[in-house]
């Protein structure tokens, strides 16, 4: 069940919890060099299958996946793909028609991360099981999971790993934080937010799902999803800036994934739509979607996307169990 589901459905039912059920998140996460992507650029609108059955099933063999969440690359564009309905991680090679499962089973795989380093990280969540749900990093030398901590909250919704600080930055989306661990697993505390208390001025967040870290320009950004926008906050201050949404002329619906570019465009995954919404900086910020618009064929509902290092767009849909890729295109950007 992709994430932006699970969201739409929490607001229209008026919640202020997280939901109770057992299912799989979509929240991907990022890669942790900025990628350099023009502003002009527009992607193909059909895509190719490249990790899972092409015919779009579920299955549990080497070839397929069943509910895929968050995806991540690393330098040589490897796939590691949380395949929650299977709990595992895939690792997909690139070109190749089969993944190969890494580190042993997981007990509900959601969330992958691939540091700058190389290092996967995984989440581990189940709903109602605070003390067993848990951040993991791969060891490939024993293809293993190692313990970074076992007390995540059930209703973490999107992390990001931060080497160089020993940083772990978390979404608490029923507390309205963000909170940080260490990489030993210690010092829980909350970076941004106001805990329990949801709002919409610049210190507030109500639910946030995501975050995203500039690491060379010290920028945390949050998805604020039901205040319909994008913050961001320097390193080390509790007030946020609006960077997409209403009040910057980029009306957003439910956002709950976030990534930025070199250039400092933001890409944000709506949760009612399936789209993904372009902001260009540029001085006077500008909204244009790039995916499940309406005139896409294959770009729709979409519940995840990333892009690998030369800008090719990937997703995955709501109700297809497999990784779709669609080549960035430049003909607009001129010589």
């Amino acid at each position: 069940m992709a994430l932006h589901r699970v969201v739409a459905q929490k607001k229209q039912q008026g919640l202020s919890t997280f939901c109770t059920v057992f299912f799989c998140l979509t929240v991907p996460s990022k890669a942790r060099k900025l990628r350099d992507i023009p502003s002009c650029a527009t992607w193909s609108k059909n895509g190719t299958i490249v990790a899972g059955l092409r015919n779009g099933t579920a299955g549990n063999d080497s070839m397929a996946l069943n509910e895929p969440g968050p995806f991540d690359f690393d330098s040589d564009g490897t796939l590691y793909i949380a395949d929650c309905g299977n709990n595992r991680v895939m690792q997909w090679k690139n070109g190749a028609m089969s993944g190969t499962q890494i580190g042993g089973f997981i007990r509900q795989a959601q969330m992958v991360f691939v540091s700058s380093t190389e290092n996967i990280y995984v989440t581990d969540l189940k709903s109602g099981s605070d003390d067993l749900n848990g951040i993991y990093k791969y060891d490939s030398i024993t293809n293993s999971w190692i313990t970074i901590t076992r007390k995540l909250p059930s209703n973490t919704m999107g992390f990001y790993v931060n080497e160089d600080q020993s940083l772990i930055y978390v979404t608490d989306y029923g507390n309205n934080i963000i909170m940080s661990y260490n990489l030993d697993g210690t010092s829980i505390r909350s970076v941004v937010g106001v805990e329990s208390a949801d709002g919409n001025d610049s210190y507030h967040l109500s639910d946030p799902s995501d975050v995203f870290l500039d690491e060379y320009n010290n920028y945390l950004y949050v998805a604020d999803s039901v205040n319909n926008r994008i913050q961001r906050y320097k390193i080390g201050e509790k007030r946020g800036v609006t960077v997409a949404g209403v009040e910057v002329g980029c009306e957003l619906n439910i956002p709950v994934q976030v990534i930025v570019t070199s250039n400092g465009d933001i890409y944000a995954l709506e949760a009612f739509k399936g789209r993904i919404m372009k902001v260009t900086n540029n001085y006077t910020p500008k909204c244009v979607c790039i995916g499940g618009c309406s005139d896409s064929q294959q770009l729709y509902s979409v519940g995840a996307f990333q892009f690998d290092r030369y800008g090719n767009l990937y997703v995955i849909q709501d109700g297809n169990d497999t990784v779709l890729k669609f080549d960035i295109l430049l003909h607009n950007c001129g010589k």
